[in-house]
This record gives C-alpha cells, sequence and structure tokens, in this order.
C-alpha cells in the first residue's frame, strides 16, 4: 500500500533537513509485514547521513536489523552492512 510513495518519501529525505524528517523515518522503518526492497534501499542510502540524530540513525539500524537484510547469510553485502551498521 505505500510503495507508490516510498520514493517521495525517500525523496523528501534527500532535501533539506525539515520538521517532516523523523516521521518520515518511522513510516518508512515501522510498514507491515515488512520493509519493502525500496524502502530498505532508501534506509540504506541514508544509513550514514551526516544530520541524522542518533535516535534516527538507530532507527534505521533496528529496521535493517529486524528485516534482517545485514546477516551475512541474507547477502553477499552483508558483511560490510554489518560493519558499517555497528560502526566497526
Amino acid at each position: 500500500m505505500l510503495d507508490p510513495y516510498v520514493e517521495t518519501l525517500g525523496d523528501l529525505l534527500d532535501g533539506p533537513t525539515g520538521p517532516y524528517r523523523r516521521g518520515i523515518l518511522v513510516i518508512l522503518t515501522m510498514t507491515k509485514p515488512g520493509i519493502s526492497p525500496k524502502a530498505m534501499a532508501i534506509l540504506m542510502a541514508h544509513l550514514e547521513d551526516k544530520q541524522s540524530s542518533a535516535e534516527e540513525s538507530s532507527g534505521i539500524v533496528w529496521a535493517l536489523i529486524t528485516a534482517g537484510l545485514i546477516r551475512s547469510s541474507d547477502s553477499p553485502q552483508g558483511p560490510q552492512l554489518c560493519r558499517k551498521t555497528i560502526g566497526g
């Protein structure tokens, strides 16, 4: 249901930091039954944003962990994503 709007939400995250940033991240990270591949790609692209607060970064990390994206058995990029996510 959210898929038609995911790219628009991602575009809003690419723009200047605004009052809606935290809400957009919540929408992208809390979708049920799971995070769409498009939303995961957007979250990965914003994992290291300098304008993200610690809380926003933690939310992205949590979403990627619970989606299983950063386990090394799930993708060839798994080990690099694990290091990026935990700062190692």
